[in-house]
């Protein structure tokens, strides 16, 4: 003890802190304010053999004694730094501690050193603290915190069949490590051990749940729990904890519902004085330090402008790399800055660029990949083409010789921006930079030395992106197999597994093409609990996103890296690399053969021909001559369009072969003919009739030209010998498209009666003709059901077929009355049943009416009507329709050739 009911503290931990206070010569002392508002005496007094250290005398004020004290600094309201300092004050009013060397920082305050002076310098007088500084002093004075002890469920989950997410921490006073613990899952959100889910209550001690530092002993099973929220309880005595904690149905949804919470973390982070946490324009104003975010936001696919990238004033990463880098001289860009290599830093910021789809090759007017490969040339000559290598030939462009890490940074950036040849970025230099990472990687010693697993990772990714150079085919394979026969030794740093190492093996794995499914229930990746490494990572993440054991963005963004490479199935530098191929497809391998195709693809017509079949051919031919890159260039929209020419080209191909069957069919007809080749006509009709709408389109105009010829000559041919006939009547063409067709016979050889009324039996036996009915069909049903009809009837099968088809029931139950002849109204009726028993669409009916319009009979009105409005049937003078008059077998000869043709 120096003195009694005073108190001193070693200013060596103000000095470590590196506070700012003004020496004053004034012995007496000042009033100093606690954090309750009371204020407290201090003064000063240097150490007489160290100057650099001093005593700190604060005279204790009433009613504290027992207290703890705790002592501080606010610096301008932006940072607080804080030293723990405690001691207990006896009933004497005396303080006793027992190392005034011991600092602390009360984490997660940070402190900012850069606000900060070392302006103290002690001299030969007593000195005094002056408040009014850049900071203020704070005392606090407080009953000393009771003797707890804490326990965590970390590690009481099993992952084998669910994913759980419970990071809890429950403290209870005074509790031995023999106390009884009840341990258990419910379903409630306050529910007691009575309510614990059946199979989770476990009855134990405080030492078998584990403390901080202690493993667990014992494990629940989630197994059995369903899908959805639960609490964990650690119940003692009387007093339980809860901690809310969801059970997901997959390892996957429990990784997206954690890489979520990251995101959340990034949004609600005030990192820098209400900054966006990404931001850092209050600190840098040009977002450097944030560019592995950027690249791994970049690849869960957030855009360049999205406000999670965006400092406070609205500015972009892009934005923001933009300004730094129109302001930089051409050679700071190749400069190391302290023991921070170029290489490392130029790599970050080319990642995070081009993973935001933005152009490391013009960014601020520099060309960040050019100076990067000028890393690898003495002098930054690229032209002059002298690599630095080392002496066993592998790339030298590190600052720390065992910091391979560069090479790894020069090759990953290069390879997601596809550098050329053209560039610097030879095969030779390739080559170097991953044996510079061989001849590391194969003298470390797993069996004596802790490998850094980012190291590592990175080395894989490396090796990853260039298995094509010569030589280096099966290196990435070696690297993996060795990567995973250490893994439990990889993941760690120094003698301790981390959120960082678990992390980087997250990546590491996702780039060996490990999938997620595997690499969280297959046994080799899981501890004899069924917990994988996944769940090992992520049960120690808070409610707010981050991570309690290092809640530091590094850690975070690592973290985040390995879930997004994982849950993707491929690596952000791969997602990265598409993205910026994406963005600037001009800097892939094979553009320009890739444009000349397009523009050859695009250039073919829109309707293709025969003609084009060359055309088409030859497109494709340069498609395929195209390298796997180059063909990736090629949009789905143009490709798309070569395709369907293709497709055209081989359903026309198939066409003209159809139609040059029938166009040597028609070709074959007689050059003089006559009505004995009536039947040869018909077949090359029907062979035409038979194609597609696209075979017909082959068949050239002149061969169906005389196709149509000869039908017309035929029809000419079979209507001359009708002498009731003449070229000149209006029903001329209707009777011999009719004879031809088969469906008239005259009423002579030489006959056709025109001016006759057609009967009932000859209108159905023509319409049966037409619909392929033959005279000697099955009679029997018109003859039974028809007292006038005969079976040797001519119209017997007709009749028959009308009856079947709906077309007609007769005049009567039992009479069809075939030789009375047609009304006009029933010839209307007859036409359109005949129709609809064909599947032949008339139109609706017409609204125009004609004059005679109330003779028509209800029940023929709607017929009437179709056939007007389809073109069938006209009126008769003065637009009456005469519904009960005759109809002629020249007016039925015109209706049947309308029909046949509107078909």
């Amino acid at each position: 003890m120096r003195r009694k009911s005073f108190l001193f503290i070693t200013a060596l931990l103000m000095l470590m802190l590196c506070f700012s206070f003004n020496a004053l010569a004034d012995e007496s002392p000042i009033q100093l304010k606690l954090e309750s508002g009371e204020t407290i005496s201090c003064y000063v007094e240097p150490w007489e053999d160290d100057n650099s250290k001093f005593d700190l005398y604060l005279t204790l004020p009433e009613g504290h004694e027992g207290d703890e004290l705790t002592t501080y600094v606010y610096y301008n309201g932006k940072a607080k730094a804080v030293i723990f300092q405690t001691g207990t004050f006896d009933e004497t009013g005396d303080w006793s501690y027992t190392d005034t060397a011991v600092c602390q920082k009360n984490t997660p305050v940070t402190i900012d050193t850069t606000l900060l002076k070392e302006t103290y310098s002690p001299g030969d007088s007593r000195q005094m603290i002056n408040t009014a500084g850049s900071g203020i002093f704070y005392l606090h004075l407080a009953p000393p915190a009771p003797e707890v002890k804490t326990f965590k469920t970390g590690g009481i989950a099993n992952y084998a069949g669910n994913a759980m997410d419970c990071p809890l921490a429950a403290t209870f006073e005074n509790t031995a490590d023999d106390t009884p613990v009840k341990l258990y899952i419910t379903a409630q959100e306050n529910g007691t051990s009575a309510q614990a889910v059946e199979g989770t209550l476990q009855e134990l001690t405080a030492s078998q749940v584990g403390s901080e530092i202690a493993t667990p002993e014992t494990f629940i099973s989630l197994d059995d729990l369903e899908a959805g929220n639960y609490w964990v309880v650690v119940e003692v005595g009387e007093s339980r904890a809860y901690r809310p904690v969801t059970v997901y149905a997959t390892a996957r949804e429990y990784a997206e519902a954690a890489r979520e919470r990251f995101v959340n973390w990034y949004q609600t982070k005030g990192f820098y004085s209400g900054e966006n946490y990404l931001g850092l324009s209050a600190q840098t104003g040009n977002g450097t330090g944030i560019d592995w975010e950027a690249y791994i936001f970049g690849a869960m696919g957030y855009e360049a402008d999205s406000e999670l990238l965006a400092s406070s004033d609205g500015k972009t990463y892009l934005d923001m790399k933009e300004e730094h880098f129109s302001s930089m001289a051409e050679e700071d860009l190749v400069k190391n800055e302290g023991s921070a290599p170029a290489a490392k830093i130029l790599g970050r910021q080319i990642l995070g660029i081009a993973g935001l789809g933005g152009d490391p090759r013009n960014i601020g007017g520099k060309n960040l990949v050019e100076a990067m490969i000028s890393l690898a040339y003495k002098d930054h000559d690229i032209e002059g083409g002298e690599l630095n290598l080392d002496a066993d030939g592998g790339l030298h462009i590190r600052v720390a010789e065992n910091d391979t890490i560069c090479e790894c940074y020069f090759l990953l950036a290069l390879e997601v921006c596809n550098a050329t040849e053209e560039e610097g970025y030879t095969e030779e230099v390739r080559a170097a930079g991953l044996k510079a990472i061989q001849n590391y990687w194969g003298s470390v010693d797993f069996s004596e030395y802790t490998a850094l697993g980012d190291f590592y990772s990175m080395s894989l990714f490396a090796h990853s992106f260039l298995n094509d150079v010569e030589g280096m085919e099966g290196e990435a394979q070696k690297m993996l197999d060795q990567f995973r026969e250490n893994y439990k030794t990889v993941i760690k740093n120094g003698s301790t597994m981390n959120v960082f190492s678990i992390a980087v093996a997250h990546t590491t794995l996702a780039a060996s093409g490990l999938s997620f499914e595997e690499y969280t229930t297959d046994p080799a990746w899981t501890d004899a609990n069924g917990q994988s490494e996944l769940s090992k990572l992520l049960e120690g993440q808070n409610e707010d996103g981050g991570i309690g054991q290092y809640d530091t963005r590094m850690a975070i963004y690592e973290v985040l890296q390995g879930l997004t490479d994982m849950l993707n199935g491929k690596t952000c530098f791969e997602i990265a690399h598409e993205t910026y191929m994406e963005a600037y497809p001009q800097y892939s391998d094979g553009y320009a053969e890739a444009q000349s195709v397009k523009a050859q693809i695009e250039a073919l017509p829109a309707t293709i021909t025969l003609e084009q079949k060359s055309a088409v051919e030859a497109a494709r031919t340069a498609y395929d001559a195209l390298s796997d890159a180059a063909k990736a260039l090629v949009d789905e929209a143009t490709l798309a369009k070569l395709t369907a020419a293709e497709a055209s080209i081989a359903q026309l191909t198939a066409d003209a072969d159809k139609a040059r069957v029938v166009e040597i069919q028609i070709n074959a007809l007689p050059a003089s003919l006559t009505l004995a080749d009536k039947d040869e006509v018909k077949a090359a009709r029907a062979a035409y009739g038979a194609l597609s709408e696209g075979e017909k389109a082959q068949v050239s105009a002149d061969v169906l030209k005389k196709l149509t010829d000869a039908e017309d000559i035929l029809k000419e041919l079979g209507v001359s010998v009708m002498t009731d006939v003449a070229k000149n009547q209006w029903f001329y063409n209707d009777v011999a498209f009719c004879i031809y067709e088969d469906l008239f016979k005259g009423m002579t050889e030489t006959t056709f009666g025109p001016d006759l009324n057609m009967t009932r039996g000859q209108f159905v036996t023509v319409l049966g003709r037409y619909a392929g009915i033959e005279e000697n069909d099955d009679s029997a049903s018109a003859v039974k059901k028809f007292s006038d009809v005969e079976a040797d009837d001519y119209f017997a099968a007709y009749v028959a077929w009308a009856v079947e088809k709906g077309i007609t029931d007769g005049v009567s139950a039992t009479s069809f009355a075939s030789e009375e002849p047609m009304s006009r109204e029933q010839m209307a009726t007859f036409m359109t049943r005949f129709a609809k028993a064909m599947n032949i669409s008339l139109a609706e009916a017409d609204h125009v009416k004609f004059a005679d319009d109330e003779k028509i009979g209800d029940w023929a009105k709607d017929a009437v009507y179709r056939m007007k409005a389809a073109g069938l049937l006209e009126g008769r003078d003065g637009n009456a329709f005469d519904p009960q008059g005759k109809t002629l077998r020249s007016e039925v000869a015109a209706v049947l050739h309308r029909f046949l043709i509107m078909e």
